[in-house]
């Protein structure tokens, strides 16, 4: 016999310990129960955690002392933009120059970021953009150096940093 006629479970014996009546069906138990239902939880974490890296790269400005050659002028093109020429070396202490990152902020909010991984005829990392003169916009370029997920060093430069 069945005690369910949609779930077709059929009927368990009841037997008695210790004067209270007990069912025979397996149970997951306490633990296999608590774990079901944080299951989801630990499948959101887990991703999360995999991703992160734990140990930040090592951050220094920009400087020629680096490698780095830079330039800022007026674009020829545009008389309210400045342009943005930034020379790399392509391994920095045994690091390989992976890629670059170009934001750009208006009072102090992000508006715009790229990343970039260009290598000139020279065979070294080239960065090469433009950004508004007017007030209120201010840029950020990173280089990253290292492999993988993690990088080992990134160089930035502000605007303050890219004055001539």
């Amino acid at each position: 016999m069945c005690d369910d006629i949609y779930n077709k479970r059929p009927l368990m014996p009841l037997k008695s310990v210790a004067g209270r009546v007990k069912s025979t069906r397996p149970k997951a138990g306490r633990y296999g129960e608590r774990f079901m239902n944080y299951i989801f939880l630990l499948f959101m974490i887990i991703p999360f955690n995999a991703n992160s890296c734990i140990i930040m790269p090592e951050q220094s400005e920009l400087s020629e002392k680096y490698g780095f050659s830079y330039e800022v002028s007026p674009s020829e093109f545009d008389s309210y933009s400045n342009e943005i020429n930034i020379i790399a070396p392509l391994v920095y202490k045994g690091e390989k120059f992976d890629l670059g990152v170009f934001s750009v902020f208006l009072d102090g909010r992000l508006v715009s970021k790229s990343v970039h991984s260009i290598i000139n005829e020279g065979g070294v990392p080239e960065f090469f953009g433009y950004v508004s003169s007017d007030k209120g916009f201010t840029y950020r370029v990173s280089f990253l150096y290292g492999e993988g997920r993690c990088k080992k060093y990134e160089f930035f430069a502000r605007e303050s940093t890219l004055q001539p």
